[in-house]
């Protein structure tokens, strides 16, 4: 099966995100929360399209399943802090 093992959810989550974090009140109020869900949109959709595209066959992941876990958890955290 090519994608879609989630429902192809990955995109949708970015988008959210990203709609709340354009808002221009939130932007105008909440700078670093904005800068903060756009990041965690990025790196959540990265994470599922990675999860989902291995689970499916399209492609694999290159780490064992630990070392993703533990790079796609940094990747959170950074993104948490508004780091991209």
């Amino acid at each position: 099966m090519s994608g879609g093992h989630f429902g192809y959810v990955g995109f949708p989550i970015q988008s959210s995100l990203e709609t709340i974090s354009s808002d221009e009140e939130v932007k105008k109020r909440f700078p670093k929360l904005a800068n903060v869900l756009t990041q965690l949109g990025s790196a959540l959709y990265q994470i599922e399209h990675d999860i989902d595209w291995d689970f499916s066959g399209d492609s694999f992941l290159k780490e064992s399943d630990a070392e993703f876990e533990m790079l796609a958890l940094m990747a959170s955290r950074k993104a948490s802090q508004g780091e991209s």
